[in-house]
């Protein structure tokens, strides 16, 4: 049977998640050897997460907003000897995130706020080419490869963002400074 151990759950926690996800597709038949097919996606997503602690006098928090789009387009080709199928792929993601981490006491109390935010493109080509000389064999030739090299961390100028966090922290006594 099914198992619950009561220390990893906390009445005060809370999550909530809300997102959409849409997709829409083409099929285009050139003949009975054609065929075109794209794709669009599009996902947006919201988490809120929090854990208080108040018999630590301690919180954590997290939030994220992703959205996501990509597109596909694929041509295949059938013959009785010959497939081919060739395509290229896009997709853009960007998240924000901020994590948050609370002391709440009263001598000292201490916040704790990071932020990060990340973008993300790629452009991919491929193409693959099965050729079947004899019964019960088929060669695959294949290639595919993104349209342009990922930079170093840190190199945001051709496409690709990689993380990039900020912190903030903050010390509440009576004094209310940065720390």
């Amino acid at each position: 049977g099914l198992r619950f151990n009561e220390g990893d759950y906390s009445p005060l926690q809370t999550e909530a998640t809300d997102g959409t996800s849409i997709r829409f597709g083409l099929r285009q038949e050139f003949g009975p050897s054609l065929t075109l097919l794209a794709s669009y996606m599009h996902a947006d997503k919201e988490i809120d997460f929090a854990l208080p602690e108040p018999e630590l006098l301690q919180s954590f928090g997290l939030g994220r907003e992703e959205k996501a789009d990509s597109f596909e387009g694929q041509l295949l080709f059938r013959s009785p000897k010959v497939r081919v199928m060739a395509g290229a792929g896009y997709f853009d993601i960007d998240s924000d995130e901020t994590t948050s981490f609370e002391i709440d006491d009263p001598d000292f109390g201490l916040t704790d706020i990071t932020t990060g935010v990340s973008k993300i493109q790629h452009t991919n080509l491929y193409a693959y080419v099965y050729v079947t000389p004899a019964k019960n064999l088929t060669l695959t030739l294949g290639a595919f490869g993104p349209l342009q090299e990922p930079p170093m961390v840190g190199d945001g100028d051709n496409g690709w963002r990689n993380t990039i966090p900020s912190r903030t922290s903050r010390g509440l006594s009576e004094h209310r400074g940065e720390l």
